[in-house]
């Protein structure tokens, strides 16, 4: 994925976000997504700091998110 791309899709991602349109939303996210919050993140013993990582399938769709936003 280059730069631009990135960039492109994070818009997308922001803009459906922002419309609160679910559907749109979850085009970004591959059927097999592996979703870990901050709640799970500090169970599961996720170092604290603040963070959030997605990981890209191939084809440009999510497929992982760790989000730890704790302090």
């Amino acid at each position: 994925m280059t730069r631009d791309e990135a960039w492109s899709l994070a818009n997308h991602w922001v803009e459906a976000w922002n419309a609160h349109d679910l559907d749109l939303i979850m085009t970004h996210y591959d059927d097999a997504i592996e979703l870990i919050s901050p709640v799970a993140a500090r169970l599961l013993g996720t170092p604290d700091g603040k963070a959030e990582f997605m990981e890209l399938s191939a084809t440009g769709k999510v497929v992982r998110v760790v989000a730890n936003y704790s302090s």
